[in-house]
């Protein structure tokens, strides 16, 4: 099992401001493991909306973004540079 996961600093901040929310609004302290857990808890109760959402995602990119996608992300361990992934749906939402 992977022990530890590379996190984008985007997604480390979200998670911090989820995290400092949740303890705002229920008074108690919440790990960063702790929210990872129960986040992955709610997508996988609910995984298949969730698959489904990926799949749209998928939907709207061409074969030549899909490619691309998978190019630029192949390596084992290399980050994902979410705005990338951003732009490349924008492309092809537009075009």
């Amino acid at each position: 099992m992977i022990e530890s996961v590379k996190i984008d600093n985007r997604t480390k901040g979200r998670l911090q401001d989820l995290q400092t929310e949740i303890e705002s609004e229920t008074g108690h302290i919440v790990t960063e493991q702790e929210l990872l857990e129960r986040l992955v808890d709610t997508v996988y109760e609910s995984r298949s909306e969730f698959i489904e959402s990926l799949r749209n995602e998928w939907d709207e990119l061409s074969d030549e973004d899909i490619d691309e996608l998978l190019c630029e992300s192949s390596e084992p361990g290399d980050l994902i540079d979410e705005d990338e992934i951003d732009d490349l749906i924008s492309r092809s939402e537009s075009g």
